[in-house]
C-alpha cells in the first residue's frame, strides 16, 4: 500500500535520511498547513501583544534581564512585525526548498503556472529594482522610521502571501479567521474606552482613537478587513453566529468612534461584493437568509451615528461625513477641489506630478521626490497603486493591478465553484483594496490584505473547503 505523503512516514526516522530528499520524504507535507495556520496566528495576535507589552515595559517593568531581553526582541509594535516576519521567512524558504527537492523543475509551476503569482513576482522583483537604482538605498531597504516599510517588509508580505496559500481545509482558515477578528475586537473595545476618556486607557494609548496603532486611519483599514471577515463567518458558518453578531456590532461600533470614513466606505463595498458572491450560485440558496444579520447590523450602526448616537472624539458622524462628501462633489465640480478628501486630491496631483520623472524604476521604496514632498502636508500620497507607481516606477503598479485584476476575473468566472473559506477572504480583500486608494499600506496592517489575498490565489483542491 503506497505512503501517503502527507504525513510524518513513522516508519521510519528522520536520523535515517540519507539526502535532503530523503528528509522531506520522511517528513511529508502535513506540517505545511499547520505550520501555516500557526504563523498566521502569531500574525493575528500581534496588536494584542502589543497592548500588552507597551502597558508592561513602559510602567511598572521588572528589570531583569528576560524582561529587557523580551523588550528588544518582542517590545515594541515595529519588533514583533519584523520577528514575525523573520520567522515567516524562514517558514517559507523551507517549504520552498522542500518543493524544489521533492518536485525538481515541476516545482516552478508553483509560481509560474498562474498570471497573478507571475505578476506579484514581478512585482517584488521590481521593487529590487527601485531599490538598487534609489536616491537613498539606505532608507528603501529599511522604511521610515515611521513607516518601516522597505524592501525588507515586502519580502515579508511576499512570504505571508505563500503561507496562506497553503491553507487549503476550511477549518484552518476558520482557526485564522477567529483568532484574527477576536483580536480585532479586544482592539476595537480598547480604541472605544480611549476615545471616551476611560482613565486607564487614556493614559497608556495616546494616539488618538488609534489604540495601538500610529495613526487612527491605520486602525479603519484594519478594522474594514475584520469587519468583512466576520460578516463572511456570520453567513456562512454553522455556529456561533451570534457571538460574531456581537462582535460585529462591537467593531462596527468602534468603526464609527475611530472615524475613518475611507474604511466604512471599504466595509459597504466588501459588503456588497460578499451579497453578490451569496446570490451566486443554488448551492448557497441555504445562507442566503444569513445576510440579513450583517446588512442590519451595518445599517443599525450607520444609522446610529448619523443620529450621533455613537459618540466621537473626532466630531465625524455619518452626518459629518455625508455633509462632507456633498461639499467635496460641489468643489470639484466648480474647479476648487483641491481640499477635496481632506486634502487628498492634493495628494494625487503631487504624486502624478513625480511619477514622469522617474517612470521606470521610481523613487525607490519610502522615496519621493523632495522638492514635491516639501509642498505637501504627507510622506505618502494617501492612494496605494499611486504609492507603488512613485516607489517602483510605472512597471511596479502595473505589476501590482495585473495580479489583482487577473486574480478577481478568474475568481469571479470560477465563482459558484469557490469555496466558503476563500469567499470571506474575498470580501476582505475587496474591502482593503477599495480603502487603499483612499489610504497608504503600513508595516502592520499590510501583512493582513496579503495574508487574505494569498487565500483567494491559491488554487484550491477538490473536496477541501465545500462551496455551501
Amino acid at each position: 500500500m503506497e505512503q501517503d505523503k502527507s504525513k510524518f512516514d513513522s516508519k521510519r526516522s528522520i536520523r535515517d535520511s540519507k539526502s535532503l530528499k530523503d528528509f522531506y520524504e520522511i517528513i511529508g507535507t502535513g506540517w505545511q498547513q499547520k505550520g501555516a495556520v500557526i504563523l498566521l496566528c502569531l500574525w493575528s495576535i500581534l496588536p494584542l501583544w502589543s497592548i500588552v507589552s507597551h502597558i508592561h515595559w513602559e510602567y511598572g517593568r521588572d528589570e531583569s534581564v528576560m524582561e529587557m531581553v523580551l523588550h528588544l526582541v518582542l517590545g515594541a509594535y515595529r519588533n514583533s512585525v519584523f520577528f514575525a516576519g523573520e520567522v515567516t521567512i524562514l517558514f517559507v524558504v523551507f517549504f520552498l526548498v522542500g518543493k524544489l527537492v521533492l518536485k525538481g523543475k515541476e516545482s516552478m509551476h508553483y509560481f509560474l503556472g498562474c498570471l497573478w503569482y507571475v505578476a506579484f513576482l514581478a512585482m517584488l522583483l521590481q521593487a529590487c529594482i527601485a531599490t538598487f537604482f534609489s536616491q537613498d538605498r539606505a532608507y528603501s531597504l529599511s522604511g521610515s522610521e515611521y513607516r518601516y516599510e522597505g524592501l525588507g517588509m515586502y519580502f515579508v508580505y511576499a512570504a505571508v502571501f505563500v503561507v496562506a496559500g497553503l491553507l487549503k481545509e476550511h477549518k484552518a482558515k476558520r482557526v485564522v479567521y477567529i483568532f484574527f477578528t477576536t483580536v480585532a475586537s479586544i482592539i476595537g473595545i480598547t480604541v472605544i474606552l480611549q476615545d471616551a476618556g476611560v482613565p486607564f486607557f487614556a493614559k497608556y494609548f495616546t494616539v488618538i482613537r488609534a489604540a495601538v496603532f500610529f495613526h487612527f486611519n491605520h486602525l479603519g483599514y484594519y478594522l474594514c478587513m475584520s469587519i468583512l471577515c466576520l460578516m463572511g463567518l456570520i453567513v456562512f458558518e454553522k455556529k456561533g453566529k451570534i457571538l460574531f453578531s456581537a462582535e460585529l456590532f462591537l467593531q462596527m461600533y468602534a468603526i464609527f468612534v475611530n472615524s475613518t470614513l475611507g474604511a466604512y466606505l471599504g466595509v459597504l463595498v466588501g459588503m456588497i461584493f460578499l451579497c453578490v458572491f451569496v446570490l451566486a450560485g443554488k448551492e448557497r440558496k441555504s445562507v442566503r437568509k444569513f445576510l440579513l444579520i450583517p446588512i442590519a447590523i451595518f445599517l443599525l450602526t450607520t444609522f446610529m451615528s448619523y443620529m450621533e448616537w455613537i459618540p466621537t472624539s473626532s466630531g465625524e458622524t455619518m452626518r459629518v461625513n455625508i455633509q462632507q462628501i456633498f461639499g467635496d462633489v460641489k468643489d470639484i465640480s466648480e474647479g476648487e477641489g483641491d481640499d477635496a478628501g481632506h486634502g487628498r486630491v492634493t495628494l494625487w496631483k503631487a504624486g502624478l506630478e513625480m511619477i514622469p520623472k522617474h517612470p521606470l524604476v521610481g523613487y525607490g521604496p519610502e522615496n519621493m521626490d523632495p522638492e514635491i514632498l516639501e509642498t505637501i502636508w504627507n510622506d505618502r500620497v494617501d492612494n496605494e497603486v499611486l504609492q507603488y507607481a512613485i516607489f517602483l516606477g510605472i512597471p511596479g503598479a502595473v505589476y501590482y493591478l495585473l495580479g489583482i485584476l487577473s486574480l478577481a476575473f478568474w475568481r469571479f468566472r470560477n465563482l459558484k465553484k469557490t469555496s466558503k473559506g476563500v469567499l470571506i477572504a474575498a470580501a476582505c480583500v475587496i474591502g482593503y483594496f477599495f480603502s487603499s486608494m483612499l489610504g497608504n499600506s503600513m508595516f502592520y496592517t499590510a501583512p493582513y490584505f496579503w495574508m487574505f489575498l494569498g487565500i483567494v490565489a491559491a488554487k484550491e483542491e477538490s473536496g477541501s473547503d465545500n462551496p455551501s
